[in-house]
């Protein structure tokens, strides 16, 4: 194996030395502790429709960090974060304003106070936890919908814990900015956005005084060298799962050729088809059969779920309860599909992918496919049915 160590020595000298002698925008301009700076700032990167084309990115690597926290318990944090409103200052009735308020309507929200220096003043977070709405969010009709709700207190290690204590959970920014940046290490060259991006945290890393930033870990040392390969590597993986995204949309639509029937291959790096009627898509509630292609799972696989989702969460509770009523658990089980009880893939079934032969795989799954929706679907379609409001 080639040896690294004497090039990593000569990097990671001239980073530190980068470092010590680069200033940040905010600090030259005098604005390195401006709470509403840093606010605005991860505002703008957590916010999916901003034009930094990181997508969903950053988003996703910050609500990972709060779902991973033990004294959190919002499910579905990370599903379909295109579609959440990022909001600033939001309004918290009678008095005074929320720094951050990320919603998913009609399932959860995530209500933030930022701190960068300063503690708490004038009792915030107890005032934000009992407000009867955030800005346009009416907290008792987004319960009453079955929305779910988390308080987070983003702060310094050091900082006082917030007054409110039963709601609000402490997250410091030190793991914050740590999973965003592995995020970045695995993500694709963004630019003047990821430029952008790099020296807010940088920002912040400098702000307060985070140690173990000063050393740099092999791994990174060997991501930038090998930077290039792993890259290219990492197109061919994406063709490659399209390819097979490709071959399993073709086998599905030369299986199911009703007009009724539709699929969805939705492209960049998802990993899933769509299958479902065209009943089954309205404007309350989506529900479809989904091919998941699992290449990092050793042995790989390709796991189908039968997927409810978008609209009321109660609503999609209903229909869940609707369909799942009417199983025949024997059937379910001798075509080897597992009720999860979960609204999102509330059914799944894994098949082993054959990297040398895929085709044979995906016509495993398509006549698995097959055989479950003519025992089940008519199920689905009776749920459908009874829980699609009148136009």
């Amino acid at each position: 194996m080639k040896d690294h160590a004497p090039w990593v020595s000569e990097f990671s000298n001239e980073l530190e030395n980068l470092k010590a002698s680069r200033a940040t925008t905010l600090e030259i301009i005098g604005r390195s502790e401006s709470e509403r700076d840093w606010q605005d700032l991860l505002a703008y990167f957590l916010d999916p429709s901003k034009p930094h084309n990181m997508g969903t990115t950053v988003l996703e690597a910050f609500v990972d960090v709060i779902a991973a926290h033990s004294e959190t318990s919002v499910s579905g944090l990370t599903n379909d974060l295109d579609t959440v409103t990022v909001e600033t200052e939001v309004s918290t009735p009678p008095k005074g304003f929320a720094d951050l308020l990320i919603w998913a309507q009609g399932d959860w929200f995530i209500c933030i106070e930022m701190k960068v220096d300063a503690g708490e003043t004038d009792n915030q977070t107890e005032r934000y936890a009992k407000a009867p709405r955030l800005g346009s969010l009416v907290k008792d009709t987004h319960e009453a919908q079955g929305g779910e709700s988390q308080y987070v207190y983003l702060a310094p290690d050091d900082a006082s814990p917030p007054k409110q204590t039963d709601k609000f959970v402490e997250v410091p920014w030190r793991d914050v900015v740590s999973n965003i940046e592995a995020q970045l290490t695995v993500d694709d060259e963004k630019s003047r956005s990821r430029t952008q991006l790099s020296e807010f945290l940088l920002t912040i890393k400098k702000h307060l005084t985070m140690d173990e930033y000063n050393t740099i870990s092999e791994e990174a040392q060997l991501y930038a060298e090998y930077k290039s390969e792993i890259k290219n590597i990492r197109k061919e993986y994406e063709n490659e799962l399209n390819r097979l995204k490709d071959m399993m949309q073709e086998a599905l639509e030369n299986e199911f050729q009703a007009a009724e029937w539709q699929t969805n291959h939705r492209g960049g790096r998802t990993h899933w088809i769509q299958l479902y009627k065209s009943a089954w898509h309205n404007n309350a509630f989506h529900i479809e059969y989904e091919p998941h292609f699992k290449l990092s799972k050793n042995p790989p696989e390709i796991r189908i779920a039968i997927d409810i989702e978008k609209g009321d969460r109660q609503l999609k509770a209903n229909v869940l309860n609707d369909f799942t009523d009417h199983l025949d658990e024997s059937v379910v089980e001798k075509e080897g599909w597992v009720i999860t009880e979960e609204i999102r893939r509330c059914l799944t079934k894994s098949v082993p992918l054959d990297v040398d032969s895929p085709r044979t795989s995906i016509e495993e799954v398509v006549q698995s496919l097959r055989a479950f929706d003519t025992k089940v679907g008519h199920h689905i379609d009776d749920a459908v049915k009874a829980n699609t409001p009148n136009k």
